[in-house]
């Protein structure tokens, strides 16, 4: 009696096991198949025409010399390229498509669809997860530049003005407003993705593709 209890209790422990390590391992993996759809996104981006795109690469220490754009021939959901900095002479870059927030199920980066196109007037909001691109996303601070080049080429220049780390109930830089605004929205601490990092820009100008 006393070794089928105990091997009773030994499949119980391994069932558990397993149904933790699946609790951890699909969120896991829906991360990292994000990532690689973004990371085919910004290939596709960059290598759609004969040269490459103006911008940072991921990870890169300085920034790409200007090239003839071939954004025109990427993926019709691939809305526009936005290129981050970061401190340390480290830029990130990543490909956002143009939906609603569902779209972050699938892809790492989205230009919320009912807000106005890059360049207009108004709030565009662009949100990403943190996870696994952006880790160092955090150190982006007032007074920085971000660069979102759309598909016809056209490359626009937002100074950051402001930042927030706050739970998801303080948010409310998502409304619209009556400038050349841009709002930036992401998940914070990495992998917990209690609070929001929320960054908010003004357009300072723009270079025609």
């Amino acid at each position: 009696m006393r070794t089928y209890w105990s091997r009773t209790l030994l499949f119980i422990g391994i069932a558990l096991v397993l149904a933790g390590i699946a609790v951890i391992a699909v969120p896991v993996a829906a991360v990292f198949n994000r990532g690689a759809a973004g990371n085919n996104a910004l290939y596709a981006w960059q290598h759609g025409g004969e040269k490459n795109i103006t911008g940072a690469v991921k990870g890169t220490v300085a920034p790409i010399p200007a090239t003839v754009c071939s954004a025109s021939n990427a993926p019709p959901a691939d809305y526009a390229l936005v290129t981050f900095p970061v401190t340390g002479g480290v830029s990130y870059a990543g490909v956002a498509t143009n939906g609603t927030w569902a779209q972050l199920l699938t892809m790492p980066m989205v230009h919320y669809v009912t807000s106005p196109a890059p360049g207009q007037p108004g709030n565009v909001i662009i949100g990403f997860h943190r996870e696994p691109q952006y880790q160092n996303i955090n150190q982006m601070r007032v007074g920085q530049l971000v660069k979102i080049e759309t598909r016809n080429c056209t490359t626009y220049t937002y100074r950051i003005t402001g930042a927030w780390d706050e739970t998801p109930s303080q948010v409310t830089q998502l409304v619209p407003t009556t400038g050349s605004q841009l709002t930036l929205i992401t998940c914070t601490p990495w992998w917990v993705d209690t609070h929001r990092l929320v960054w908010r820009a003004t357009l300072i100008g723009s270079t025609p593709g």
